[in-house]
């Protein structure tokens, strides 16, 4: 009880007293983050520190921010559908104690990482794909044998050349350069193989929590496209509980925001169909504008 009662107070007192000292945040939040790792403690202080495990979702350092993420994703389903519901469940999370946070980026987190991350990357459209470097250099070269032969005795023999700059010259590439750009070019191809989904969807999470535009718009692009992949009976499900989640008093705060974590969900739901009563929908204007 005592440690507690000390933890909720240093939580307290950081949050209001300390708000930029992140070092000192990050030393309390190590502390909580033991508490959630270790079985025993969590079921004795867990539901007491809450607020304070919010805070770590939410903390500015990545690396300390995954650690709790990873703890909230092993305490929830690993299907998508399951975990949507949990997240918007008020039995599952006070979503009131991360404070004016924009708290989207937590679903895409949480969301997006349940894919399967050893497939490989491939573009989905070869239109988007660049032309190889030896295009690049010379246009014609794809297509005539003795503009390829010609490239090659250029490279073996190259002319002087330079470019007026203002006052200054600069000297066009010579072959040898040109050689070690394509090798690193091939060596950052060849790596590029090693990378599975799971490092670019985990980027670009991260990327969502330093940019709130970005976190917008990536969310009202992707819940279209998570509500496809839900059955009838799961589509039917949301449609009751996310109203009731929209318009509970956990998200209250966020009425005065701009940009509003509610705001953007509204946005999501724009292509998809859930219904809002009258009643939801004069609550949702009055409230969050």
């Amino acid at each position: 009880k005592e440690k507690t009662l000390l933890l909720t107070k240093m939580n307290a007192n950081y949050e209001n007293h300390f708000p930029h000292d992140t070092e000192l945040m990050a030393s309390f939040l190590r502390i909580i983050l033991h508490v959630y790792t270790d079985p025993e403690l969590q079921a004795v202080l867990g539901s007491k520190l809450e607020s304070a495990f919010m805070t770590g979702l939410r903390f500015a350092d990545p690396k300390l921010r995954c650690k709790f993420t990873e703890v909230l994703k092993e305490n929830v389903s690993s299907d998508m559908f399951e975990r949507l519901a949990a997240l918007i469940s008020p039995h599952n999370f006070n979503w009131k104690l991360i404070g004016s946070h924009f708290w989207i980026k937590q679903f895409i987190e949480m969301l997006l990482t349940v894919n399967d991350g050893s497939k490989s990357l491939r573009v989905t459209n070869e239109d988007l794909m660049l032309p190889s470097l030896m295009v690049c250099a010379m246009p014609d070269a794809a297509s005539s044998s003795s503009s390829m032969e010609l490239f090659s005795t250029t490279l073996d023999n190259p002319a002087p050349a330079a470019m007026e700059i203002g006052e200054g010259t600069l000297n066009s590439p010579t072959p040898s350069n040109l050689q070690v750009l394509a090798e690193k070019h091939g060596t950052f191809l060849e790596n590029l193989k090693e990378h599975k989904s799971r490092d670019f969807v985990s980027s670009v999470c991260q990327l969502a929590h330093d940019s709130t535009e970005l976190a917008h718009h990536l969310w009202v692009r992707v819940f279209k496209e998570l509500w496809n992949t839900y059955t009838k009976d799961q589509q039917n499900r949301l449609c009751r509980d996310l109203p009731q989640f929209l318009c509970g008093s956990t998200l209250h705060d966020q009425g005065d925001l701009q940009p509003s974590s509610v705001g953007c969900f509204l946005e999501s739901l724009r292509d998809v169909p859930v219904p809002l009563k009258p009643c939801y929908l004069k609550y949702l204007g009055s409230v969050h504008n």
